[in-house]
């Protein structure tokens, strides 16, 4: 029989890499959805076929930077507004793409969230640590002048 925690161990790892098996097959099911939202965009915004896989590349490419950082590409944005118009019309038909692509926005929001909260955190702690040291030299301060006052005090006995 294996000990207690060992088959503990045991059955987080199966249980990591099962996850991490099922969250790469619906990464790859979501991918090949988004693929086909962008067709189907592309196919509504550009008429012309050989414009259109020309275009493509740059529109996936855009499409990965704006779901990794939507933040960071206002001016993009505008460039491709009628390309998102298009692909956001299209997308909930695509129920794994979009709970992909949802997924990947709030993760993102999680994460500025978080590195926002972290941030003021870390500042805070700083001015606490820096109030704290001011507390100790003034503690310092006090006892030195009661030594001081209490030598006085001993000489003037």
């Amino acid at each position: 029989m294996i000990p207690e925690p060992l088959s503990a161990f045991i059955i987080n790892i199966v249980a990591n890499v099962s996850l991490e098996t099922y969250k790469s097959y619906i990464e790859k099911d979501a991918k090949q959805e988004i693929n086909t939202v962008v067709d189907k965009a592309l196919k509504r915004l550009i008429k012309n076929e050989i414009i259109r896989e020309r275009e493509k590349r740059d529109f996936l490419l855009f499409l990965k930077k704006y779901t990794d950082n939507p933040i960071d590409l206002t001016e993009d944005r505008s460039k491709y507004a009628k390309f998102l118009t298009f692909f956001y019309e299209i997308l909930p038909s695509y129920q794994k793409a979009y709970n992909y692509l949802s997924e990947k926005k709030h993760q993102k929001r999680f994460e500025i969230l978080r590195d926002e909260i972290k941030s003021q955190f870390n500042k805070e702690k700083k001015q606490l640590e820096q109030r704290i040291d001011e507390l100790k030299e003034l503690r310092n301060y006090d006892k030195e002048k009661i030594k001081k006052l209490n030598d006085e005090i001993e000489e003037l006995n």
